[in-house]
């Protein structure tokens, strides 16, 4: 299951749904992945440039597990999707039982020359219970920047971030938010994330 793409309530242009980070929360994890291979052909909707297609297919361009010091084992990932976006992933499985991922996905750029960035991060603690974060941002074509640091807050059109507990349940003490005056402008009212959604979002 994609990190980007999990089953539940769909994602519209790139802004998160209902269900979407709670799949995402319960459900993903370090997998074993297929050997390296070439990209997956496109599905039938084809490339999005600025935008990102929740049913592509995707493809492991590389994987490789290396010893980080103090019993930690650090995964790195490359994905391509068939909507022509593509996705790192940095994984941390710790000896105490912690793992931690963090990944970026970009699309392609749009007729203006900006592509949309997908920010994730989530930690699974030895008890089971995990906190995710989720940031959408748009921004020229190519650039990269610390996604944490204060210039980045410009671009950033969605977050989200959630807390769910051993059992499964979904800790509602953070709403999705999307910072005043740094909307998406290629979102429209209808498509960007609730303030306060009835049903709380994971990544």
């Amino acid at each position: 299951m994609s990190i980007d793409g999990a089953a539940g309530f769909p994602l519209r242009d790139g802004i998160p749904r209902g269900s979407i980070f709670v799949d995402f929360m319960r459900t993903h994890g370090l997998r074993s992945a297929p050997p390296p291979s070439a990209p997956a052909p496109s599905s039938s909707r084809g490339t999005v440039p600025g935008g990102f297609d929740d049913a592509a297919s995707e493809t492991t361009l590389s994987r490789k597990s290396t010893p980080a010091g103090n019993g930690v084992v650090r995964t790195d990932a490359v994905k391509q999707f068939s909507d022509g976006s593509r996705r790192t992933e940095v994984h941390h499985k710790h000896p105490d039982g912690t793992f931690d991922i963090a990944t970026e996905r970009r699309s392609l750029p749009d007729a203006d020359g900006f592509e949309k960035v997908r920010v994730w991060s989530r930690t699974t603690a030895p008890d089971g219970s995990k906190s995710g974060d989720f940031r959408m941002f748009r921004v020229p074509a190519g650039m990269e920047m610390d996604w944490d640091s204060a210039g980045a807050q410009q671009y950033l059109s969605a977050s989200t971030q959630k807390k769910m507990a051993p059992d499964g349940t979904i800790v509602p003490d953070l709403a999705a938010r999307a910072p005043e005056g740094v909307a998406d402008p290629s979102e429209n009212a209808s498509t960007r994330p609730a303030s306060k959604p009835a049903i709380p979002l994971a990544p």
